[in-house]
C-alpha cells in the first residue's frame, strides 16, 4: 500500500474489527509501534454508523483497519 493512500482513494480497502475496549487496544497497538491513520480514538455522535468510538490503524501490510467499539 502506498503510504500516501487516503480513505477516498480508489485503492483504499478497510477491514472493521469490533473491540470491547478501544482504549486498551489502542495502547497495545501504540506499544507495538503500529502505524495510525487517525491521531486517536474518535467518538461518533449518534448511532447511524452502528458504533460509538473508532480509530484507524494500518496492518503490517499497510491496509487500513477500523477498530470500533459499540
Amino acid at each position: 500500500m502506498p503510504l500516501d493512500e487516503k480513505a477516498n482513494d480508489m485503492i483504499h480497502w478497510q477491514t472493521r474489527l469490533v473491540t470491547k475496549n478501544s482504549g486498551t487496544m489502542v495502547q497495545t497497538l501504540r506499544n507495538g509501534r503500529s502505524s495510525f491513520v487517525s491521531p486517536g480514538i474518535t467518538t461518533i455522535p449518534g448511532k447511524e454508523l452502528g458504533f460509538q468510538k473508532g480509530v484507524l490503524v494500518r496492518d503490517p501490510d499497510g491496509y487500513v483497519m477500523a477498530l470500533i467499539e459499540q
